[in-house]
């Protein structure tokens, strides 16, 4: 509801998002996922392996619009995960079950903040969808076989949509089903014939589901996708550095073993921003995250714990306490170890490892499940657990901003309101190319007017490798290829190319350009501000460092420094324009 009143915009990467929600069942249909980070450190131009996100959020964004659309498709999404979850939770174990599900959700959620619950960029909007795999996954140790071909859709989701997925969730799966067969040891054979119908159903799940995928790498348009995954794993392009064991053990100790874990602030700040490696590969000291000491022996405590609540059982025997707490730890084991495998991505590592809250979560569960089904307060524990929802989802409806991903850029939104409302200014201007060269790294403007333009129906295409592999084969700039032409744009068919400039280079216009769309960062007074503090700090005979800010600023100007610092940083952030230039 809040997205839909304050008219929610997407930002960056979310733009991109949206574009390809829209494709679906048109010219453009994605039959793969976003295009890759990794491609920068692989050399080769690699995408996230299905489309099924994008499949789940077409029709909302069909129906409402691109903002509010994507809003209410991921934050439907994410509802209903958190209430499936719960659900199977308390078909596995009771009501305490079903309400410390809703609990430790609402937990994550809170620390998550108001915007992140609806964000779509991929490392947010799948944590949900993750922790009910897991939920699954302990659904299916308890016997209930069903779960299993859930379990494939689920991490179908979670592998297509997102590569840090790809070794978790089938491990998790796979943890599940060894927990069945253990706990059915004494009838190990008839517990393996028990599998027979869930297998099947999941095989035919996973077909269904995969068959985007498989048809692009067998007859899609472009190079096979799922060929290049496999020779990046394999190391055909090369070895990228993983983040290795020490790293791996302070990044889950400071999420999962340590507080706040997952309650708020832990979320911004668990997890810093990090440079793990320099420009030659080599490790740079790391600092921000509690030692490796600290960490092991807050995971080593957490495991005695998830160990004392196994062994519990045996004196005081609950369904359901012996394998949450067996999969709790592995959990733990398997966050660790695929950590220390991740290979090091080339922007910040937090968003390659967010998965460490839900799994988080499900750690607090398994040992408040443990607490709460003691005799001594197990009669009142369901009213107390559901006291606790009560305030934590109160606690969630306040207005919490963490400042991650796209929603870093936020402030910038009212510049992406006003661009895309004059996307018509580029109608009737012919097919354009779309040149990203001019994009400042982690912009939030071109994916919004991207969108905006497909939504008009204003046709672009692009020759930059990452953008056809983000956009799709069908809006690849074919002219070579196509027709053997010489590489000139108007002879292809192209009117225009297209190029979006923020910041300070927004407010010059190129030769042979014609500026379109200018959304200017300060408005009239501001810009008198401006050009009078930067008159003051001139006069003052002030330096000014490589970002344009003053330096040695006597007491006297630090008033007038502090106001030029902010009107400088406010037009960097908010200034905007996009460009057209006649194809040659």
């Amino acid at each position: 509801m809040r997205s839909i009143v304050d008219g929610y915009t997407p930002l960056g990467d979310d733009g991109l998002l949206v574009l390809r929600s829209r494709d679906v069942f048109t010219a453009f249909n994605p039959l793969l996922g976003t295009w890759s980070s990794s491609s920068v450190a692989f050399g080769v131009q690699i995408n996230n392996p299905g489309p099924l996100l994008f499949d789940l959020m077409a029709m909302p964004v069909k129906l409402f619009g691109s903002g509010p659309g994507i809003a209410i498709g991921v934050g439907a999404m994410n509802a209903a995960c958190l209430l499936a979850a719960a659900v199977i939770a308390h078909r596995v174990a009771g009501r305490i079950a079903f309400l410390l599900i809703l609990l430790v959700g609402a937990s994550f959620a809170w620390s998550m903040g108001s915007e992140l619950i609806y964000d779509v960029w991929q490392p947010h909007s799948l944590l949900f969808p993750f922790f009910l795999l897991i939920v699954l996954a302990w659904s299916f140790a308890e016997g209930k076989l069903k779960a299993l071909a859930w379990s494939i859709a689920v991490a179908s989701l979670l592998i297509q949509t997102h590569l840090s997925y790809v070794y978790l969730a089938p491990l998790i799966i796979l943890v599940g089903v060894f927990l069945y067969l253990w706990s059915q040891r004494a009838g190990f054979v008839a517990a393996l014939g028990s599998l027979k119908r869930p297998v099947l159903w999941s095989v035919g799940v996973g077909i269904v589901l995969w068959a985007q995928p498989l048809w692009q790498q067998l007859h899609g348009p472009g190079e096979s996708n799922m060929d290049r995954l496999i020779d990046a794993a394999s190391g055909k392009y090369g070895s990228m550095p993983s983040f290795g064991t020490s790293l791996a053990v302070r990044f889950v100790g400071a999420v999962i073993a340590l507080p706040p874990w997952i309650l708020r602030s832990s979320f911004a700040e668990s997890i810093p921003p990090l440079q793990i490696i320099d420009s030659s590969g080599n490790f740079l000291p790391v600092s921000g995250l509690p030692s490796l000491i600290i960490s092991m022996l807050a995971i080593v405590l957490m495991m005695v714990l998830l160990l004392a609540s196994a062994f519990s059982v045996r004196r005081l025997p609950t369904r359901g306490v012996l394998t949450s707490a067996l999969l709790a730890l592995s959990l733990l084991l398997l966050s660790v170890l695929t950590i220390k495998i991740m290979p090091i991505g080339p922007v910040d590592p937090a968003h390659q490892m967010r998965w460490l809250w839900p799994v988080g979560a499900f750690v607090i569960f398994s040992l408040l499940f443990r607490v709460f089904t003691l005799p001594a307060i197990s009669r009142s524990a369901p009213w107390l657990v559901a006291a606790l929802v009560a305030i934590v989802s109160l606690a969630n409806l306040p207005t919490h901003v963490v400042a991650e991903g796209t929603v870093a850029s936020r402030d910038a939104t009212p510049s992406v309101r006003s661009m895309i409302s004059q996307v018509e200014k580029l109608d009737n201007r012919g097919v354009l190319l779309f040149d990203p060269s001019t994009l400042r790294f982690a912009e939030p403007y071109s994916g919004p007017l991207l969108a905006a333009l497909a939504e008009e129906g204003i046709r672009f295409v692009t020759a930059n490798e990452p953008y056809v592999h983000q956009l799709g084969e069908g809006r690849r700039y074919r002219c070579v290829a196509q027709w053997g032409l010489p590489d000139n744009p108007s002879a292809c068919g192209v009117s225009n190319t297209m190029s979006v400039v923020s910041g300070i280079e927004a407010y010059a216009v190129p030769d042979g350009s014609e500026r379109v769309i200018f959304i200017p960062g300060l408005n009239r007074k501001e810009s008198l501000q401006f050009r009078d503090a930067k008159r003051r700090l001139d006069e003052a005979g002030l330096k000014f460092d490589g970002y344009g800010q003053p330096v040695n600023v006597p007491g006297a100007l630090s008033e007038v420094a502090l106001r030029y610092r902010e009107l400088q940083i406010q037009r960097d952030r908010d200034s905007v324009a996009v460009f057209l230039r006649p194809a040659s």
